[in-house]
């Protein structure tokens, strides 16, 4: 991507991803955890800061560290080493509040005119089912596909 980002590791699998945010908070540890669903081509993506007391990702602490945008552009770079690892993966992404969904919504609308060359976005509406996302919609959570790996209409 050609957005400013931090730089990432991640396990042999790519299914666990580290990075340090730097900002007036100090450095925070980002974690960025795929994980399987029933549905083998299914995954679900945490992402949240490190905490010592859960020796893991905690994904409701808001860090506030004035970087957002670096954040963001990390995760989706981690986003592009996913899909190279697992390239027919679907991933859902839901925030673990409204006001996180809306945030994601925010980021995706930012990033679609770049992300949307290699990525189909749908959103899922409160009647269940899914749609193309649009960028000024609601949703209660996402699913993102790489488009290079699938075929879409």
């Amino acid at each position: 991507m050609k957005y400013p980002q931090y730089n990432y590791c991640s396990d042999e699998q790519k299914l666990i991803f580290t990075f340090e945010s730097v900002g007036p908070r100090g450095v925070i540890k980002k974690i960025v955890e795929f994980s399987h669903t029933n549905n083998p081509t299914v995954f679900t993506m945490a992402l949240g800061d490190y905490d010592p007391s859960l020796n893991g990702l905690n994904d409701s602490i808001v860090s506030d560290n004035r970087d957002i945008g670096k954040v963001f552009s990390t995760v989706a770079a981690i986003v592009y080493a996913f899909t190279d690892k697992h390239p027919y993966a679907e991933i859902f992404i839901t925030g673990s509040t409204m006001s996180r969904n809306r945030l994601y919504r925010m980021i995706f609308a930012n990033y679609n005119a770049t992300f949307s060359a290699d990525f189909a976005i749908f959103g899922h509406i409160a009647s269940g089912d899914w749609e193309r996302f649009q960028e000024q919609k609601e949703y209660n959570g996402f699913s993102i596909i790489r488009t290079t790996n699938h075929y879409f209409t």
